[in-house]
């Protein structure tokens, strides 16, 4: 095992502990102290510039099974899937976060969370490289059965023309099909972009940038799940 692989492997550690002391906490304090931690840890991560290949397996199964999943609400709480359920109603045009609708499959149990992909026509292989492998980091991060699913993907050959400039066209999307979740692929993330996406997410549950270099790296992917699994938590 290389540096690196075992680097990570001791940052996923203190990651499921922390993960864990959020679920069984009560305690607000100690609650709002472990984010803190998950932000620490996700920024260590970030910092390991590791590639992903579509096939690879992200995590170990086996470091990641104790893992309490950060959905709970709770003994007394109603059934979750109900709770994560909104219904948009037609004469209702309001596009507040608490809004937005998380389609399930009853059949087995399955969180469809849909979403919008926004990336350079160049990169013909975007598309699928980021469901695999946010799917994949998922499966690992959640004992729930949860799917990032595409429900409005779009190439752009120009980020100023076909993106910035057709924002009313893309909220206009994310409208009619309920969209959940709205992600851009950049070259690299500037202060247009962070811009652009400050407004984004005043329409969806979750907005994010990914720069070209970040799509390869593992540490991408589990950012996004836990910041995904703890806005959904707090629904």
């Amino acid at each position: 095992m290389d540096y690196k692989d075992k680097k990570v492997e001791e940052i996923l550690e203190e990651l499921k502990t922390v993960l864990d002391s959020i679920t069984k906490s009560g305690s607000k304090t100690l609650q709002e102290e472990g984010f803190k931690k998950i932000e620490n840890i996700k920024n260590v991560l970030k910092s390991e510039d590791i590639e992903v290949k579509a096939e690879e397996q992200i995590f170990s199964k086996n470091k990641l099974d104790s893992t309490e999943s950060l959905l709970s609400k709770g003994e007394k709480q109603k059934d979750e899937k109900e709770n994560i359920i909104k219904e948009k109603t037609s004469s209702d045009d309001k596009t507040k976060k608490d809004e937005k609708t998380i389609l399930q499959d009853r059949k087995d149990e399955k969180l469809l969370i849909k979403t919008m992909l926004v990336f350079p026509s160049i990169l013909q292989d975007a598309k699928n490289e980021f469901f695999d492998n946010i799917n994949s980091t998922l499966k690992r991060v959640s004992k729930k059965n949860i799917e990032i699913i595409s429900e409005a993907c779009v190439g752009y050959n120009s980020l100023g023309k076909d993106v910035f400039l057709q924002y009313n066209l893309i909220i206009e999307k994310i409208k009619i099909y309920n969209l959940s979740v709205f992600i851009l692929i950049v070259n690299e993330n500037t202060p247009e972009v962070e811009e652009f996406i400050k407004k984004i997410s005043s329409f969806v549950l979750l907005a994010k940038s990914i720069s070209t270099k970040e799509l390869k790296m593992k540490s991408t992917y589990l950012d996004l799940s836990i910041d995904l699994l703890l806005t959904i938590k707090q629904q």
